[in-house]
């Protein structure tokens, strides 16, 4: 019918904005898919777009709406009998939203309870988004050693499916911080690299995170002119 065949391609839309870091356009785009849904009455279809939705509303800083959005789907899905394996394609969105709001230890928990749940059913995406939040949660914790293993884990699981886009799971600027505090330079240098090539493509957040990567790499004049370049990306 029209509605399913245009919900894939609004959503799929979305997302791509949300990758370039397009987050207002992204937000429109899945709002109006989930008025769309909710005028048909078909609103079990929501739980395509609210976690989604829920994500890039935490990524602009609505974390009222973001969490309203989270309640609706977890509604939805004891309604319908969603398993916890269904469930943890937007349990990440919940573990971010813990992490930012100081429940340290409920984030960690929910990010480890949905990797196992997606790991379960082999959904490798949703188990890399999930690997990709337990790295605030990690790094909120002092775990930076732990957390460079789960950024690592989140960017391999993505690499065994193909997927090559760094800004899927929105983690680049944590995976920095959690490398240059754990020391690790060599694969710091990798990823700024990544970075400073997907900046190329209009991907303005890429500069920024790149510019503040280069940053923790260099000392004194150097990383001032890198941290300016970051402000100003």
């Amino acid at each position: 019918c029209e509605l399913n065949s245009r919900r894939p391609t609004r959503v799929s839309a979305a997302m791509g904005r949300r990758w370039v870091g397009d987050l207002i356009t992204a937000r429109q785009l899945l709002e109006a898919e989930a008025e769309t849904i909710s005028a048909t009455g078909a609103e079990t279809s929501l739980l395509e777009v609210l976690g989604p939705l829920a994500e890039i509303l935490w990524r602009l800083g609505d974390w009222s709406a973001a969490s309203r959005s989270l309640r609706l789907a977890k509604d939805l899905a004891d309604d319908v009998g969603v398993t916890p394996s269904r469930e943890a394609q937007w349990s990440h969105v919940d573990a971010l939203l813990a992490a930012g709001q100081g429940r340290v230890e409920e984030a960690l928990d929910i990010a480890r309870r949905g990797v196992a749940a997606a790991g379960s059913v082999s959904d490798r995406f949703s188990e890399a988004h999930n690997h990709a939040a337990l790295v605030l949660g990690q790094l909120v914790a002092d775990e930076a050693s732990e957390a460079v293993v789960s950024f690592e884990r989140a960017r391999r699981l993505l690499r065994e499916l193909g997927v090559h886009e760094v800004g899927v799971l929105g983690v680049m600027g944590d995976g920095i911080e959690a490398l240059a505090t754990a020391g690790d330079r060599d694969e710091l240098a990798a990823v700024v690299a990544d970075l400073e090539a997907a900046s190329l493509g209009a991907r303005p957040w890429a500069a920024a995170d790149a510019a503040r990567g280069r940053a923790f790499l260099l000392e004194g004049e150097d990383a001032e002119i890198e941290i300016a370049k970051a402000a100003d990306a």
